[in-house]
């Protein structure tokens, strides 16, 4: 079936759910399990299974699930709904160039000789208006043309990667993207470029049917393209697990996995620069540039005038006296003295753990810097994480994404005349600010929280644009865990002890309560002796059942505290998503069946009544929400969230709707830089479980956390620490 989109419902990565109208009229959703991302007036030939959908208010309609789409070029009726989206045309002006031209409307558009044609059609009234909107209409439609040029020929290469075997749509869009228009030309010149994103078997397939058409050839075994592509699987997976370099034994021994031999295809892909070696070390060369790139800046900026090379110690100190008075804080001994370092670093690092202060000596850094005459820009890899900073630390923080962003905005603004370099804000016309836009200057101080989570590519991005005499800081904890992304540069500069300062002594909740002690003891490698969960308490409980029983579990536990105290202000975390999505699947069934009025939100959140959970799953910067912030659904109609950091409601809009996440559970990781009263932890998963991401769940919870699953798990998570082979820690060896 031909449609083309009118409302975009949801599009996210793992698939897509939208409004489309037929060449008749009809009215068709389609849900598809593909990561496209349509845009209104696109068309699509849809292949699926037609069922009935009805909606939160029981209303029925047509929709068409489980979809293969493919992008084709809009015409006739269909191309209304991209007609219509147009500033100045709308619905009326598009259906009168559809009477007006019919099927010619696409010649019509694409010839200048026609504009008044177009403009008489659009409004014979008011010529002045008609005339520009059809220079801009012939304009528009120029560039969508451009556009679906590419996209038939993206939808043509996927029918030829089809025709050979590779079936994949996401595998093909990925191998799309890395080749290009000429894709299919490129990919029979090196048939092996497959083996960089698609897995070994089905690249290895493909490779030997466009080799051995190429060349004749039938026996493939020891063929160099062959020998080179193993080498990139390998690279693939050793980043798919966070890793960007190998022991050399340890990477023969995957390429004979491979069914290579080890010892030719290292050569081979040595010789041909797919792997490079750096002393003991064999490493993936996309990675090991952007590590050798942190790596000089990190020395350049430690080599150039530090933020106080020529401050004395004395003037450093009363710095801080003035801060501390002015923040109303008072650092101990040992946050003193990790303040005072981090004053004199190009690049410094603050480590602590949980409950170590770190918070603290950060605002007082701030102030003094402030006073010292430095300007500080702090940002975080998360939403969530910046929204946590700013909240706690008094001070306006960003994403590093925002930053990266609105850096190169402001670039634009100053080469336009818009904006002067001494300027911090975008301002609207009636002289308002609009944004804060960063600056990164030789009297910048950039601080980054949570630096664990920060990956190789985003702080690359970032260290490129801080100028000789900028200086760096990076707070976090070492035993958190590593970056989603490739790469653990936090971990790796800890590690080589250079610049760093730490905090040992526990500051939070030394009251007695004994679960930062289990902190610590998880942190130390040693398996803590637990009570058994009965309600409400301190420190860290158990709740023993067996792998299967872990979703239920949950939610015993969960309406067991829900009865003892405060539901605004728990967490339940798992190591899985489909742990998560059991648990909020539960729970909405419960509360349906309590007779909870609910309605639908989108695919993320079928259904949700006042006081429930939800979390949003992107970064929304346009309405200040964050990906991995949680709020609470105070109205159904219309529907209102109460957002973390907010003291009113916000009603939903269309834009993000669909982005909006049921947050009865959510993973660890989405919970990096949350805190909650009372957490309860799943030990849902014998492979994910590791003692960093024990640590993790543990310090999400203020008062009390409680473990649910097998006993063995617990121990086991301990045993397991996430260990990654990096180039950059090589390199910091020899600093």
């Amino acid at each position: 079936m031909r449609l083309a989109v009118m409302s975009i419902l949801s599009s996210r990565s793992f698939g897509c759910l939208w409004a489309g109208v037929g060449e008749a009229g009809e009215r068709i959703r389609v849900k598809s399990d593909e990561p496209v991302w349509p845009v209104v007036g696109e068309v699509y030939d849809v292949e699926g299974a037609e069922e009935a959908f009805e909606d939160s208010w029981g209303r029925r309609h047509r929709q068409i699930s489980g979809a293969r789409l493919t992008r084709i070029r809009a015409s006739g009726r269909l191309l209304v709904p991209w007609l219509r989206q147009l500033p100045g045309v709308g619905e009326t002006r598009a259906t009168r160039l559809l009477e007006r031209f019919g099927n010619d409307l696409l010649d019509v558009l694409s010839d200048p000789a026609r504009v008044g044609e177009v403009a008489d059609a659009l409004d014979p009234e008011r010529q002045a208006l008609a005339a520009r909107l059809a220079i801009a209409l012939q304009v528009a439609y120029a560039k969508q043309a451009c556009v679906e040029r590419d996209k038939m020929s993206e939808g043509h290469f996927y029918a030829r990667l089809e025709e050979v075997g590779v079936a994949d749509r996401t595998a093909a869009r990925s191998l799309w993207r890395l080749l290009g228009n000429d894709a299919w030309e490129r990919l029979c010149q090196r048939p092996y470029t497959a083996a960089v994103v698609i897995p070994w078997e089905r690249a290895d397939h493909l490779g030997q049917r466009l080799l051995s058409a190429a060349t004749g050839t039938l026996d493939l075994r020891r063929h160099p393209d062959r020998l080179a592509g193993a080498c990139d699987s390998v690279i693939r997976d050793l980043l798919r697990q966070g890793d960007t370099a190998a022991d050399p034994d340890e990477f023969r021994r995957r390429l004979s996995n491979k069914a290579v031999s080890a010892k030719e295809a290292l050569k081979t892909g040595l010789e041909r620069r797919r792997v490079l070696a750096f002393q003991d070390l064999i490493v993936a060369p996309g990675a090991a540039y952007l590590e050798g790139e942190i790596y000089r800046h990190i020395q350049r900026l430690r080599a150039a005038s530090a933020p106080y090379s020529l401050a004395t110690d004395d003037r450093a100190e009363k710095a801080i006296e003035t801060a501390e008075r002015t923040t109303g804080l008072v650092l101990t001994g040992e946050q003193r003295t990790a303040v005072r370092v981090l004053l004199h670093q190009g690049v410094g690092l603050l480590q602590g753990g949980a409950g170590t202060g770190k918070t603290t000596s950060m605002r007082v850094l701030v102030a003094a810097c402030n006073i010292m005459g430095r300007r500080v820009e702090p940002a975080a890899l998360s939403g969530k994480a910046a929204l946590k900073l700013a909240q706690a630390s008094q001070f306006d923080a960003l994403t590093i994404a925002q930053v990266i962003e609105r850096l190169k905005l402001r670039d634009e603004l100053e080469a336009e005349g818009r904006l002067s370099s001494n300027d911090d804000y975008l301002r609207g016309e009636n002289g308002l600010p609009l944004k804060r836009l960063p600056r990164l200057t030789s009297d910048t101080t950039l601080l980054l929280d949570e630096a664990s989570m920060v990956d190789i590519a985003s702080l690359h991005r970032l260290l490129g644009r801080l100028p000789d005499g900028g200086g760096l800081i990076l707070v976090g904890d070492f035993s958190q865990l590593p970056p989603v992304g490739i790469g653990q540069v936090y971990h790796d500069l800890v590690e080589a002890r250079h610049g760093v300062v730490e905090l040992t002594q526990i500051l939070r909740q030394a009251d007695g309560n004994p679960l930062l002690a289990v902190a610590a003891a998880i942190r130390h490698g040693q398996v803590p002796l637990l009570p058994k969960f009965t309600g409400a308490a301190t420190g860290v409980q158990f709740q023993e059942c067996t792998l299967k029983g872990v979703a239920d579990q949950l939610r015993v536990v969960r309406h067991r505290l829900v009865q003892e105290t405060f539901e605004d202000d728990l967490l339940v975390l798992s190591a899985r998503k489909t742990t998560a999505g059991s648990v909020c699947h539960g729970e909405m069934s419960r509360r349906q069946t309590e007779g909870a009025e609910g309605v639908r939100l989108g695919p993320l959140c079928v259904w949700v009544s006042i006081g429930d959970p939800v979390m949003m799953g992107v970064n929304h910067y346009k309405y200040g929400l964050a990906n991995g912030q949680l709020g609470r659904v105070t109205s159904i109609n219309p529907v209102q969230i109460q957002w973390d950091g907010s003291d009113h409601s916000f009603e939903v809009n269309e834009d993000y709707r669909g982005d909006v996440v049921s947050a009865w559970a959510i993973t660890c990781h989405k919970s990096q830089g949350s805190e909650a009263r009372r957490v309860i932890i799943a030990l849902d998963s014998k492979r994910m479980l590791t003692r960093q991401w024990l640590y993790t769940a543990v310090t999400r919870a203020q008062e009390q956390a409680v473990l649910v699953g097998p006993g063995e798990l617990f121990n086991l998570a301990i045993q397991q620490i996430a260990m990654r082979t990096t180039l950059l820690s090589r390199l910091c060896q020899h600093k």
